[in-house]
């Protein structure tokens, strides 16, 4: 059965991070960096519910600095969204939790992604087919989804699976109807309604 993929591309959430408790700070004359080994960590992958210090910057490993890096500053976004804090809001943080970091330039950036399990719409389309075979649709098939073409994204520590909670088939008209659910029928975190055409597909003898 031939299978076309479909990729969705995350609509990724962009927030300003609010420190608890910090009084707000002014933005100071950007200055290079000390000579400190703390740096930014440009691209960051957060696993927990919070975002901690350690999950923007590196180099807290000394004496001076280890018990920082656990310190709970918000909430991480949502699993596989992303939070960018520019070099307004880290500056902040640095100050705030007297850190010998300073902004190279306005452009200093870090990017926080939440941690996901990502079920993408060529599995979920593969579910979808599965069933309808188990339903008798015979033959080679095309799945034509007039619904858009979704992933699923859950939480990093569940699994990559996704199961079918309702589905139509009609003959006549070559079109399906369905609903999915991840990760199981048990435990259905996320819902997603599906509907479209079947086409089905023809061999062409070749002269």
């Amino acid at each position: 059965m031939r299978k076309t993929k479909y990729k969705s591309q995350l609509h990724l959430k962009k927030t300003a991070l609010a420190l608890v408790g910090t009084a707000c700070l002014g933005l100071a004359v950007m200055s290079p960096q000390s000579a400190s080994a703390i740096d930014l960590r440009y691209h960051s992958i957060v696993q927990d519910d919070t975002i901690k210090l350690g999950d923007i910057f590196t180099g807290l490993e000394g004496a001076a600095y280890e018990h920082k890096a656990d310190r709970v500053l918000g909430i991480s976004p949502r699993p596989g969204d992303d939070l960018v804090l520019n070099a307004r809001t880290l500056l902040r943080i640095a100050k705030a939790l007297d850190l010998p970091w300073r902004p190279s330039s306005t452009s200093d950036q870090v990017v926080l992604r939440r941690a996901a399990t990502v079920i993408e719409s060529e599995m979920i389309n593969d579910t979808i087919a599965e069933a309808l075979h188990k339903k008798g649709l015979e033959g080679d098939f095309e799945l034509i989804s007039s619904t858009g073409h979704e992933d699923i994204t859950l939480p990093e520590n569940m699994p990559m699976s996704v199961e079918i909670s309702e589905l139509e088939y009609d003959p006549q008209r070559n079109s399906y109807h369905a609903i999915v659910v991840a990760p199981s029928l048990d435990n259905p975190v996320k819902r997603l309604e599906l509907q479209g055409q079947i086409q089905r597909m023809v061999a062409i003898p070749v002269l």
